[in-house]
């Protein structure tokens, strides 16, 4: 008997979580590690080089979410022949992919010196720089399958192998940097592991799917014109998320010294683990609904109030990360590193707005790839990603880290901010987007003052001790957001009723 997407949907979402919640642990513990046995040089220069990798990445942008979105029909109606075909051409076009970023990666190698700017000189950067590289291109030649298991809504089949390749590659990379205190053999052990990954997940996926091993037919040429274009619409879509998200640290290094792209990695490992959290569940949650709208077995009006009882839940998780953020960043990074780590208030103020303001859009996401509205927003990110890019050099020649980070906020709020709901509302929904717009800023101006109000109380806590300190500090920030927003949100029925199914299911 077939899963229904409630418990698909569940069973992801839990899943994904536990291993994010290693994942966490892992890479938190690793980067104090890190730390201890090498330096902050060494953490500058891991991160650069991870972020230069990113930006090189965009060549696959748009490819995971249109072929999931080219698997959703075929799944819901069980035709076995199109999803091997279209597994197949993805193949293709993922080899394609990785010989393209390998080659553009290492032909990077000169300007190296140009963009690492160490108070000491580091041996064996281009060695360091091409680990980091084959460790993603070794990615793209198996992610093609594993795909359709998101797409099927069964991410959690490969959870359990990610969740022992986390463990194993920390395990080996502690024991290398204790052992050795060598860098080198941190980045082939990540290397190693990485493809030993793949391959196992890879295998399971075809015992999932034991068809795939059938010669495949070939897509008609329609069908490639028209997965060659959501791809071309996307990828110009993401290219903006790549360049705020990954330019930065270049930008930082370029403009402030590579050292402190290791400082604001820290912070960035943080914001990063909760908004990947945060994908997580919407990554799982619009598998459901991207099955929901192709089998079409439901009204428009019951799908804006799936929108609506998303981007309540949505925001609600949004500002009490933001909140946690602002109250407990520099405290956290002080217990885990030192206060040498810490960066100005100021810069991190920037650093959560920069959260609250990209995850904020969650719900438009959701519906935006599960709708198929690539077309549409397709030259979105191109008019958000040039201003960020003018901004970003221009702010950061003049106030540095702080100055990059604001420009991500202010190109993102001149353009994006409120063209894609006008789209999704227009063009999908078939009305006038004012209501979200309202919304977002009444809820921006709540999310300010519970904000305010949290950290003036957390100010008051100054007992001597640290770590008393941060574990009441955080109990102040688990009370306080969540008390003024429960009594707000639970007055929606949509949300009381959402509350209740969860009650139920953990009981």
């Amino acid at each position: 008997m077939a899963e229904s997407r409630t418990v698909k949907s569940r069973r992801n979402v839990v899943t994904g979580l536990l291993q994010y919640a290693v994942t966490i642990l892992l890479a938190w513990v690793g980067r104090i590690i890190f730390v201890r046995v090498l330096s902050a040089d060494y953490l500058g220069v891991n991160g650069l080089f991870s972020n230069v990798i990113s930006v090189l990445s965009i060549a696959d942008l748009g490819i995971p979410a249109a072929m999931t979105y080219s698997l959703y029909k075929p799944l819901a109606e069980g035709d076995k022949t199109k999803i091997a075909s279209l597994i197949n051409f993805f193949r293709k076009v993922y080899v394609a992919i990785s010989f393209a970023v390998l080659f553009i990666g290492l032909s990077l190698i000169p300007i190296l010196p140009f963009i690492v700017k160490l108070d000491s000189p580091i041996p064996n950067l281009t060695q360091y720089y091409v680990l980091t590289l084959i460790n993603t291109v070794v990615s793209y030649l198996f992610i093609y399958r594993t795909t359709l298991l998101t797409a099927d809504q069964k991410s959690y089949v490969l959870q359990k192998y990610v969740i022992i390749f986390k463990f194993i590659t920390f395990i080996a990379q502690t024991v290398v940097l204790v052992l050795f205190r060598e860098y080198l053999f941190y980045l082939i052990i990540g290397v190693l592991t990485a493809v030993i990954g793949n391959i196992v997940q890879n295998r399971a996926v075809v015992n999932e799917y034991p068809y795939l091993n059938s010669k495949a037919l070939p897509l008609e040429a329609d069908e490639k014109h028209s997965i060659r274009q959501n791809v071309y619409d996307l990828f110009l879509y993401r290219i903006s998320g790549t360049i705020q998200t990954n330019t930065d640290s270049i930008l930082i290094s370029l403009f402030c010294g590579t050292v402190f792209v290791g400082y604001y990695s820290n912070y960035q490992l943080l914001i990063l683990t909760v908004t990947t959290v945060i994908t997580v569940v919407f990554s799982n949650v619009k598998s459901s609904l991207g099955n929901l709208i192709a089998s079409d077995d439901s009204s428009l009006e019951h799908k804006q109030d799936v929108y609506w009882t998303m981007e309540s839940v949505n925001f609600w998780i949004t500002a009490f990360c933001s909140i946690c953020f602002i109250c407990l960043f520099q405290s956290f990074i002080e217990i885990s590193f030192s206060k040498e780590y810490l960066l100005p208030l100021g810069t991190v103020i920037v650093i959560v707005i920069n959260f609250y303001t990209g995850n904020i859009r969650q719900p438009i996401w959701a519906f935006r790839e599960t709708t198929g509205l690539f077309h549409e927003t397709r030259f979105i990110t191109m008019v958000t990603a040039i201003l960020n890019i003018v901004f970003s050099v221009v702010m950061g020649y003049i106030w540095g880290m702080f100055g990059v980070l604001s420009a991500t906020v202010i190109a993102r709020m001149l353009y994006s901010w409120w063209k894609e709901p006008m789209i999704l509302f227009n063009g999908y929904f078939g009305c006038s987007a004012g209501k979200y717009y309202g919304t977002y800023i009444l809820r921006f101006l709540l999310f300010t003052a519970v904000c305010a109000l949290t950290y003036v109380l957390c100010s008051f806590i100054n007992l001597g001790n640290i770590y008393t300190e941060f574990f009441l500090k955080m109990s102040v920030c688990i009370i306080i957001p969540n008390a003024v927003f429960f009594p707000i949100f639970t007055k929606d029925s949509r949300i009381k009723e959402l509350l209740k199914r969860l009650l139920t299911r953990v009981k």
